[in-house]
């Protein structure tokens, strides 16, 4: 009575302090202390929103805080000043939690924007071999590299070794994209190889031996395949060009007098490679040309030799 202000002492560098005002009684908790040799204060909060239980643990932590020989109003000065840069770096979505939420920001904002597909191919991969048995859940700063190991083993398991290296290309790529915005703090690939699952992608894996040439040649023969796609397996094999080059050719990208088949830049593979491709001039052997020949020979093929829809029904041979 007769006060407009009185404080209440808990103890511990820690009080109450009740205020008279227009609206009634204010009531702030108020932590003081002393830092090289000058009088300081820290507000915890106000009553009864932070309670007596709360504010003591906050006076702990000052505690804490000054035995380690540090300011308490800096390091709460720091802390919000931290925060407040997480918020504006935030601004287009909270930074990722999990797995499964970093892999949604990496497809939303380099993914679909970086690659040629919009990133179809590597999502297929994340959904089939990477977010399943509660992978997407996991949460990045729990991360370790036998989580990486559990999922390429998964992936063996199955008989897909050569997918396990493109898993790991892939996850080591995104975890690259993602420290530069410091959402890990650490690799969980570093040091992991593709050999160690089998999933090293060898030239060697894309040739046939003598024998299995032969094999083919007799299985063709017996085969119910028309005409057409029989000539594209032989024109395949001894031009080694891909299938989409291949089945993107125009007749005017062909001169059979020179026994070249160029093949312009947009049917060539897609890659990230910021240098400009240029035509690639496939010389054509002799077998090679006759493929070529065979297939231009066929209905439907004034501009393509792999149209879309044929006007013929193909027939097969006797």
């Amino acid at each position: 009575d007769g006060k407009d202000e009185h404080t209440l002492f808990d103890g511990d560098n820690l009080s109450l302090r009740l205020r008279r005002t227009a609206a009634g009684i204010s009531s702030v908790w108020i932590f003081s202390y002393r830092w090289q040799g000058k009088r300081k204060k820290l507000y915890p909060g106000v009553y009864p929103k932070v309670g007596l239980a709360e504010a003591r643990a906050v006076a702990r932590r000052h505690h804490d805080t000054l035995r380690a020989n540090q300011d308490p109003a800096e390091v709460k000065r720091v802390l919000e000043a931290e925060a407040h840069a997480h918020m504006l770096a935030t601004t287009n979505g909270d930074a990722p939690r999990t797995l499964g939420e970093l892999f949604q920001r990496w497809d939303t904002d380099y993914l679909s924007s970086a690659h040629s597909d919009k990133g179809a191919y590597i999502r297929g991969i994340f959904e089939r071999h990477v977010l399943t048995g509660g992978m997407s859940e996991l949460h990045l700063p729990l991360m370790r590299a036998a989580h990486v190991k559990a999922i390429l083993d998964r992936a063996r398991a199955a008989g897909l070794t050569t997918t396990c290296g493109r898993v790991l290309d892939s996850l080591r790529q995104m975890v690259k994209w993602a420290a530069q915005f410091e959402w890990m703090d650490r690799d969980p690939t570093l040091g992991l190889k593709k050999a160690s699952w089998g999933g090293e992608t060898r030239e060697s894996d894309r040739t046939l031996s003598d024998d299995e040439v032969v094999q083919l040649a007799w299985r063709l023969r017996k085969s119910y395949l028309i005409n057409r796609w029989k000539h594209a397996v032989w024109l395949l094999l001894s031009t080694a060009t891909r299938i989409e080059e291949t089945v993107l050719a125009e007749r005017q990208h062909i001169d059979l007098a020179k026994g070249t088949w160029t093949i312009p830049a947009e049917n060539q593979k897609k890659t990230n490679a910021k240098a400009k491709k240029k035509p690639f001039v496939v010389h054509l052997s002799p077998f090679a040309r006759r493929q070529m020949e065979a297939l231009l020979a066929m209905p439907g093929t004034e501009k393509y030799p792999f149209p879309a829809r044929t006007p013929d029904v193909e027939k097969q041979p006797a």
